[in-house]
């Protein structure tokens, strides 16, 4: 490439004319006269800023990744909070680019085929391509920050990342699953709760659509009271956050009998553990009627969600009350771990390590770090817990490896993403 000093002007004219002149007349129609009557230059400037039109189209090229994914692209990223939300938005931002700017998708399909026939623009779209893939990888990376602090399985939700309504989209599902385990040996667990506005079918597409390993399951219906948030908040962020809140004052969330077989079925049929999500004792039990039924396989793994309002309270006594009821009806056949909504996550965790469970934390459940100070990332709030368990408890944390063995569960190779 030519490295002659001169006008950054006169440069940006020719390689502006030039993306004009490649994208509606093509790279192989266009000659150098056509683009140096375009930018208003003679060919001899033309050849004075660029060795050939072979450099111009890498020129022109590059010109357009940095548009696509240039300082000022990325810097709309920082809108989003999650890392699914940022990838979402990547791709839509792609997607429109390609579709707003006429004849850009043809260039990219010129320079691409060149790319077999010369070396030096092979290198340059691989160059590209690395530096897509860093920019994805970098997103993603904020997912498995959790793994890294400490945590063996990672739960997941997805939202739309323009209004952060949450979302059933199982594509977007398979990308934050895949860009995850791309990167960390941790189980990707997906949510099939999702949420309460949401029908059954919604919420369990993300299972036939990527297998997983593991996918929560609640085990009943019940009154998910979020109303009370509404006065606890001086501003939304987004129009629909109010009227879903207060929606749920007068909204069952519905996990019916019919509703949880047709789950469970789902599951065996593509190999995936459920985690039995009991908001509460009578949860238990009809955990324990499936398990009779035989469309759960013992050993069973229990969630305990203590602190939702319509469920059971999250207090000491409470979680003494379902370990023992759960011993009782599935005797050594079962393992549980411990949800404490808010400010009980820790103790409610803490109790339940020491009782021979398992703890998740998370911003799902709580987004404080300690009194008064909010977690930064899910990742802040699980090494909490990895350096508190080990402080109070005693007990190391499970690698994912381990956590597989445990659950029985049929390792990543067999998912679908």
């Amino acid at each position: 490439m030519a490295d002659h000093k001169g006008s950054p002007e006169t440069r940006q004219r020719i390689l502006q004319a030039a993306l004009d002149a490649f994208m509606h007349h093509g790279y192989h129609s266009t000659t150098m006269d056509d683009i140096a009557a375009q930018s208003g230059t003679s060919k001899g400037t033309l050849y004075w800023y660029f060795d050939s039109k072979e450099d111009l189209l890498e020129s022109a090229v590059r010109a357009l990744f940095e548009d696509a994914f240039g300082a000022e692209a990325l810097s709309a990223l920082d809108a989003y909070d999650l890392a699914a939300d940022k990838l979402r938005a990547l791709a839509q931002s792609m997607v429109a680019f390609i579709r707003e700017a006429d004849g850009v998708f043809n260039l990219l399909l010129e320079f691409w085929a060149s790319s077999s026939e010369r070396e030096q623009a092979a290198d340059l779209w691989m160059d590209l391509l690395v530096q897509y893939k860093d920019l994805v990888t970098r997103i993603i990376e904020e997912g498995i920050a959790s793994a890294d602090a400490g945590a063996s399985i990672i739960h997941i939700h997805v939202r739309d990342p323009e209004t952060g309504e949450p979302v059933s989209d199982t594509d977007l599902f398979r990308r934050v699953a895949s860009g995850i385990a791309a990167e960390t040996d941790a189980i990707v667990q997906p949510t099939t709760g999702g949420a309460a506005t949401m029908t059954v079918e919604e919420r369990a597409g993300v299972v036939p659509a990527i297998a997983p390993e593991m996918a929560s399951c609640n085990m009943g219906s019940m009154n998910f009271g979020l109303y009370q948030i509404i006065d606890a908040v001086e501003e939304f962020e987004y129009d629909w956050e109010t009227d879903y809140l207060e929606g749920s004052r007068d909204r069952i969330f519905a996990n019916t009998f019919a509703d949880i077989e047709t789950l469970l079925e789902m599951f065996a049929a593509n190999g995936t553990k459920p985690e039995l999500e009991c908001y509460d004792v009578g949860h238990l039990y009809t955990a324990k009627h499936f398990l009779d039924r035989g469309l759960l396989e013992p050993p069973i793994h229990v969630q305990f969600v203590m602190g939702i309002h319509g469920g059971i309270g999250a207090d000491e006594e409470q979680l003494d009350h379902l370990v023992r009821t759960a011993e009782r009806l599935f005797g050594d056949d079962y393992s549980f771990s411990v949800i404490g909504a808010g400010r009980m996550e820790f103790p409610l965790g803490l109790q339940g390590v020491s009782m021979g469970g398992h703890i998740r934390v998370g911003l799902e459940d709580n987004l404080y770090v300690r009194k008064g100070e909010l977690a930064e990332s899910n990742a802040e709030l699980v090494a909490k817990a990895v350096d508190l368990v080990a402080e109070v408890t005693g007990r190391e944390i499970a690698t994912p490896a381990e956590t597989r063995e445990f659950l029985g569960l049929k390792g990543h190779s067999a998912v679908g993403f």
